[in-house]
């Protein structure tokens, strides 16, 4: 900010080349309204009244770097003498309005220039603000108020442009560094000393850039909420729901660039922007909270870390209605249509549903009947993650709530003797009289006992969903509640969970087979009143020969497994349901030909029958690509594709395929096997 700040001279002033001649104001001048636009375009236009706007833009694509230099410096010293307000003057918003609308024409210095002053500016608007609550200002009156809040709103639109333009620049010289140096280049080759120079350079301006992304919006955050601005604001609520609104805006834009969103500092910034205006009393929130459902719901879908920023969303306004209205917009967007469609936005919900039920445990239990129906959606990723959750939330039980945080459900006096619980710690109560004593009241997760039952009803049942995965997810849940010292698995449940374990013994798929034995070991391990290990005598030999059993079986599943291995493949064609944009599903195809198995990879049971007899099937081949598939081209019909007399059909889908999709290519092929 040092270059930024410095003051130029009255010479270099008067020979500055920019051609800019202004009439600097005064800190009492009457400044003209201003009103946030939805985009800066908007202000190119001429208003009806007498508002603030973009007018007479100098022509900044024709300066040099010194003469825009110049241009700076000369708006510098007059932002100092006027505490900031002088960047809602009509000449120097245009001349910033020009250099922001030519950002990627600028040159490298005079953009973290153009971010210092702006930055500068705000931290001065701020203080300007702290003066005039104190009483110290000269002037406190309406006008100097109103003079503050409009360079305030200023300054707003300035960062919140320049945030988009800082979060979305790449890091061009640092991407050409990192292509300078191979994985086998090797250090003390000719030009290493040139490639380390330029990777060093790199790292520098990325390190630069960085910072200014932080800093443009900690002074976003500053405007709203910082020392007297909060009071500012609430003198005119119009201004502050425009305000909070950019604020909030700011804060979204880095979900679009992926190079800012794994930046720590950066995405703890723009996640402050988003919590601030929503927290903050007195105001009303409803169309930030609107906005801020759509946006989130928006980076599920097109970023990689929108479901862990998405959740800390949540976290962070714990205390407003954001987290029951995400929560309950959520199964609109999950219906089996949309889903099938889109195998990244199926991972970032399911991934996001249990971040969030870490993180909120008593939100999403209040919720629990709007998540609970996601169970009878066709999209296994989303089962599995509910029944991850229900396992999170049972295991939660007694921890602490996030500040502020309270409650509803509260456990029944008369279920507590059922729980297998282990003694709280020594000094936990007095550390809650303690608290209680400061007037701290802590706030721990509890569920009620019916609740409890519900959940637990629920993910056991759950043991027969028709995906393995999900099968797999419950019993991997149970061996965590099993094995929980917090007791999250109730006594009088133990026997129902070992029946299940029993029964997942004889499961058609191996993972599930080894999750239902490891299990049977942990019922085994930690049964609250049976054999147990840690006994003597005869309860440790009883507990040594159930282990042996099991470990017994297990063996026999490995050695079943080996052998299966082993047998040749007795598939007479192979049949790969999935979309034909899916490099997923396409693998699938290679394996089946490189097996030596034919192959015909489909993307919905209506490819079947194209021909001119019912067995027949239109596939997309390895040699077409997937863009011409998507076009229907490249396709291709073939008749008889189903042999005479009985045959083994191997049928597998992509993981985003939804399951009624493969089923109904299975009932067509079987009733056509049957003559019906």
């Amino acid at each position: 900010g040092a270059r930024a700040l410095a003051s130029p001279s009255s010479q270099a002033s008067r020979e500055s080349g920019a051609h800019v001649t202004h009439r600097w104001p005064r800190v009492c001048d009457t400044m003209r309204e201003f009103v946030l636009p939805y985009k800066p375009e908007e202000l190119l236009a001429q208003p009806g009244d007498d508002r603030l706007w973009a007018q007479d833009l100098p022509p900044v694509d024709e300066w040099s770097q010194q003469q825009a230099g110049k241009a700076l410096d000369g708006l510098v010293g007059k932002l100092l003498s006027s505490g900031g307000r002088a960047i809602a003057s009509e000449q120097h918003f245009s001349l910033i309005f020009a250099l922001l609308q030519a950002w990627p024409r600028l040159d490298d210095a005079t953009r973290p220039r153009l971010v210092d002053l702006l930055v500068d500016a705000s931290r001065r608007i701020v203080g300007e603000a702290e003066k005039l609550k104190s009483g110290s200002a000269k002037q406190k009156d309406k006008d100097a108020l109103h003079g503050v809040r409009t360079a305030a709103k200023v300054a707003v639109f300035f960062l919140k442009w320049a945030a988009d333009r800082v979060l979305k620049q790449a890091p061009e010289a640092a991407l050409a560094a990192g292509r300078g140096r191979g994985k086998g280049a090797r250090r003390g080759a000719p030009g290493d000393a040139e490639q380390e120079a330029a990777l060093e350079e790199a790292k520098e301006i990325q390190r630069a850039l960085e910072k200014s992304r932080c800093a443009v919006l900690g002074e976003l955050l500053s405007l709203i909420g910082k020392g007297s601005m909060p009071a500012l604001w609430l003198g005119e609520p119009a201004a502050w729901q425009q305000v909070a609104q950019y604020v909030s805006d700011a804060g979204f834009i880095i979900l679009e660039s992926a190079d800012a969103f794994k930046h720590r500092e950066t995405r703890h910034s723009a996640l402050k922007c988003i919590a601030e205006p929503l927290v903050q009393e007195g105001h009303q929130h409803s169309n930030l909270l609107v906005a801020a459902v759509s946006k989130l719901m928006h980076g599920l879908r097109g970023n990689d870390g929108g479901a862990s920023f998405a959740a800390d969303v949540l976290h962070a306004t714990h205390s407003t209605p954001l987290p029951r209205l995400f929560l309950v917009e959520l199964p609109s967007h999950c219906n089996a249509a949309e889903l099938s469609s889109q195998g990244a936005f199926q991972r970032a919900l399911a991934t996001f549903l249990v971040a969030v039920t870490e993180k909120l445990p008593h939100v999403v239990l209040s919720n629990i009947s709007i998540l609970l129906p996601l169970l009878d959606v066709d999209c296994y990723p989303l089962r599995s993650a509910i029944v991850e959750s229900i396992g999170v939330l049972l295991s939660s039980e007694g921890k602490k709530l996030p500040s502020g945080a309270h409650c509803a459900e509260a456990p029944a006096d008369s279920g507590a003797a059922d729980m297998a619980a282990e003694p709280a710690e020594e000094g936990a109560d007095a550390e809650a009289a303690k608290a209680a004593d400061k007037g701290a009241a802590v706030a721990h997760f509890t569920i009620a006992i019916s609740t409890k039952k519900d959940l637990l009803d629920t993910l056991m049942t759950r043991s027969l969903d028709k995906s393995v995965w999900v099968r797999y997810r419950v019993l991997q849940t149970l061996c965590g509640l099993a094995s929980n010292r917090q007791a999250a698995l109730p006594r009088d449940q133990w026997s129902r969970v070992l029946e299940i374990a029993t029964r997942r013994m004889q499961d058609s798929a191996t993972m599930t087979r080894k999750a239902s034995m490891q299990l049977c070991r942990t019922l085994i391990e930690h049964h609250p009143y049976g054999p147990a290990l840690q006994g003597s005598g005869d309860e440790r030999a009883k507990a040594q020969q159930l282990l042996q059993e099991v470990a017994a079986r297990f063996q026999k599943l490995q050695a079943e497994e080996a052998a299966e291995a082993e047998k040749p493949s007795k598939v007479d064609l192979c049949i790969v349901v999935g979309g034909f944009n899916s490099s997923n599903t396409t693998h699938l195809l290679e394996i089946a030909e490189e097996e030596g198995v034919p192959g015909y990879h489909i993307d919905t049971a209506e490819r079947l029958g194209r021909g001119s007899s019912p067995n027949s099937i239109e596939h997309k081949p390895l040699s077409t690509t997937p863009a011409d598939a998507m076009q229907e081209r490249g396709l291709v019909v073939k008749e008889g594709f189903l042999p005479e007399g009985h045959i083994t059909v191997g049928v597998t889908s992509g993981a985003s395929t939804p399951d009624a999709q493969v089923g109904e290519v299975l009932e067509k092929i079987l009733q056509w096997k049957n003559g019906k």
